[in-house]
């Protein structure tokens, strides 16, 4: 596998300025690379062993490619060629997206040419195997050393040791933000906790002479509850309104997650609305199960 970047030209698509060629990034692969990175086939076929030199040139496109440079159209049989060198090639395929210079970047158009029609000395040799990565690496080490022992060897090494390196940055951010994010669910926890209870225990008086003109117990837990659920609501609805405002800054370091992940959002408020629930359920219980004589002396 061997890869750059390159201005894209597509057939029947006349660009006015050479500023406005687009580009894509370039990939020569070997026929079985896709089995081997589990990249999914959207349309059309993968490589197989007719492609090669002296054959047609074929090339297979990502989505990002089709919906930036065909979109509405059917990619499959399209021709194009890198900048004005030549030659044209067929798309016969469409993969899914992927990662292929950061983890952070935004899904960038990719194209796959097969390494038999376009030789590069350069390459990176990319394997699959169930056996340990050591043993692994160890292996391909060998095999390339008793092919041409000539060939120097850049780096060497798992992928998932690659991804661990590359991700580094970034799971130490998580692990910083996720300590300050459960040190701000206590605060709020306790602090949600104490001004309800409080609001509630102030109602103590009302509760008492709610019980002594015959209101029954789950109606005055029911008034306390649905007094307190507006209070969570409305500041609910501002958290998440300054959550959706201030989310898009800590795009860079999340992967995986969206600023806008629903469940996020939705174990936040769960979280903030059992311990509302809590705050005020827990004082009610207390009050209405004081004498409602003794509730009406309380100041």
């Amino acid at each position: 596998m061997q890869w750059n970047n390159s201005g894209v030209l597509i057939e029947g698509k006349p660009i006015a300025r050479a500023s406005d060629v687009p580009l894509a990034a370039r990939h020569r692969v070997s026929v079985d690379y896709f089995r081997t990175a589990h990249t999914r086939l959207i349309a059309g076929r993968v490589f197989d062993q007719n492609d090669r030199r002296g054959g047609r040139r074929v090339a297979i496109v990502n989505e990002a490619f089709v919906r930036q440079l065909l979109p509405g159209e059917s990619p499959v049989g399209r021709r194009f060629e890198h900048g004005t060198n030549g030659p044209w090639r067929e798309i016969i395929g469409v993969v899914e997206d992927g990662k292929y210079r950061s983890l952070s970047e935004a899904p960038m158009p990719a194209v796959f040419e097969p390494m038999e029609q376009d030789y590069s000395p350069n390459n990176n040799l990319i394997a699959r195997s169930s056996l340990p990565e050591e043993q692994v690496t160890g292996m391909l080490r060998r095999a390339v050393m008793d092919l041409d022992s000539s060939i120097t060897l850049a780096t060497q090494g798992s992928w998932t040791g690659q991804l661990g390196l590359a991700l580094f940055p970034a799971r130490i951010a998580a692990i910083v933000l996720g300590a300050f994010g459960v040190l701000a669910i206590v605060l709020a926890a306790t602090g949600v906790y104490g001004v309800t209870a409080y609001a509630v225990a102030r109602r103590t008086r009302e509760i008492g002479i709610r019980m002594a003109l015959g209101a029954k117990p789950a109606e005055v837990i029911r008034v306390v509850l649905s007094h307190t659920a507006v209070l969570v609501v409305t500041g609910g609805a501002i958290g998440v309104a300054l959550a959706l405002a201030t989310g898009r800054f800590f795009g860079q370091i999340l992967y995986g997650v969206y600023a806008t992940d629903p469940l996020t959002y939705g174990v936040a408020i769960s979280i903030m609305g059992s311990v509302a629930f809590a705050a005020c359920w827990l004082p009610a219980r207390r009050a209405i199960a004081v004498d409602p004589v003794t509730a009406l002396r309380t100041e």
